[in-house]
């Protein structure tokens, strides 16, 4: 049998502790990007990228120390799409030693499973303090940044499920404990599959909402016949049995309370960052040198990620807030862990 890559210094432990910043980072840019799946009996750990953050990826491969010839470029087939780079490498049955089991079991406990969007769980209890970078791993992958000086339009949000939302709002209120700039954001319906296609359960909702028993006088269902939102939150939970749809929800932050939560989830790369483009602007050679120490000093944890999305937070952070975000839905309770 041959064997297409050497790779004889492989970590097949690399996510047994989340013990750094790159582990904790890649365990959140897989939890949004990646996937794993099951080819006749090998389990694959795999991950796409627009080619552009191509370097993201090749931080991965030096980082488990896989060859790097595992990374392809797929080339855009229409003028609309983009050239995209993918890892993928089998994490049971492909190696002499059949070590990767060890890796199935850790990304799988980080809730890198098949199928994972619907059911996916951030792994808190895993991140050992490296909660930052991990939540800097999830935006990069589903989060985006909107920057205007038109009505206080700073906002960073993520896009999800329920439980990813819902604990980078938990993570939220321990950075700001007053928290109170933020929603949730339905992007679709949160109609259920378990029952019903999309055309189907439309249909029977509209059936339904003709003879619902909230037509009954002596209903006892308190909801408002002539508001949809709550009909269709009424009928997806007691009628279809929903199951949430992958990128359901968004959780939107605003105002400066986006800068204080961006601050922290990016503020290694926003260093990083600032210390570059102080290089770039250096004119003396006294500069040059105090700029590359900094450059040097912040590399450390700030080297890996997104370029781009490290752009638009430093842009986001360094912007002139006017007053805070204007809507207030779900705040943190006062004087109770953000935890619970």
């Amino acid at each position: 049998m041959s064997w297409k890559f050497e790779e004889p210094d492989r970590d097949d432990d690399f996510f047994k502790y989340i013990n750094s910043p790159i582990k904790a980072y890649l365990s959140g840019l897989l939890g949004s990007d990646g996937c794993l799946r099951n080819n006749s009996g090998s389990w694959r750990l795999a991950m796409s990228l627009l080619n552009s953050d191509r370097h993201v990826i090749e931080h991965m491969v030096a980082a488990i120390k896989l060859d790097k010839d595992r990374i392809k470029v797929y080339k855009a087939r229409r003028e609309s799409h983009r050239d995209m780079a993918r890892l993928e490498f089998s994490i049971t049955s492909d190696r002499k030693q059949d070590k990767g089991t060890n890796m199935l079991r850790d990304v799988m406990r980080l809730g890198i499973v098949q199928n994972k969007t619907k059911i996916y769980n951030p792994p808190i209890e895993f991140l050992n303090g490296y909660a930052p970078y991990f939540w800097s791993g999830m935006a990069d992958g589903d989060g985006y940044f909107q920057i205007g000086d038109e009505n206080n339009s700073y906002k960073f949000g993520l896009a999800g499920n329920w439980d990813t939302c819902n604990e980078l709002r938990k993570y939220a209120c321990k950075i700001v404990p007053n928290l109170e700039t933020y929603h949730f954001e339905g992007k679709t319906p949160d109609v259920g599959t378990k029952k019903y296609k999309w055309k189907d359960t439309e249909k029977h909702f509209r059936n339904w909402a003709k003879k619902a028993p909230w037509q009954d006088p002596d209903s006892n269902i308190d909801v408002d016949p002539r508001d949809q939102g709550q009909l269709r939150a009424y009928f997806n939970k007691h009628v279809v049995g929903t199951q949430r749809h992958d990128d359901s929800y968004q959780i939107v932050f605003s105002g400066y309370q986006a800068v204080e939560i961006v601050k922290v989830i990016f503020g290694p790369r926003i260093k990083l960052f600032n210390a570059r483009k102080k290089l770039e602007d250096a004119n003396t050679e006294e500069e040059k040198a105090a700029a590359k120490k900094e450059v040097t000093a912040a590399d450390v944890d700030g080297s890996f990620g997104m370029e781009r999305k490290t752009e638009s937070a430093a842009k986001l952070v360094t912007w002139q807030i006017k007053q805070p975000g204007k809507f207030k839905v779900f705040p943190c309770p006062k004087n109770q862990d953000a935890t619970n």
